[in-house]
């Protein structure tokens, strides 16, 4: 996890993290001494998020941020389900083998 940027105003980094989200680029806002910093979770999506924060720095009024908090929400719950259903479908061979002779 790699730090990218700040981002002054707490509602704008809000608004950036949710963009992020539905670009698929796993992120976190985190209160900074600067403002709030904006970190992502993945190398391999560096490159691309730092070019999304220039844009979104640019002009964050774009039209292109409205509305992503509700389908950054979405994206948020499919992957929170994603995670149960692998957690049910997790066996620990370790605890269920461990009394087998």
């Amino acid at each position: 996890m790699r730090q990218i940027g700040t981002i002054h105003d707490e509602q704008n980094a809000q608004r950036f993290g949710d963009y992020l989200t539905t670009l698929k680029i796993e992120n976190s806002i985190d209160p900074a001494s600067a403002g709030w910093a904006v970190w992502v979770h993945d190398d391999d999506d560096l490159a691309r998020a730092g070019e999304e924060l220039a844009k979104f720095q640019a002009n964050p009024g774009d039209a292109a941020y409205d509305g992503v908090a509700r389908t950054a929400k979405k994206v948020r719950v499919q992957a929170q389900r994603a995670q149960v259903r692998r957690g049910r479908e997790f066996c620990d061979v370790r605890t269920e083998w461990s009394g087998v002779e």
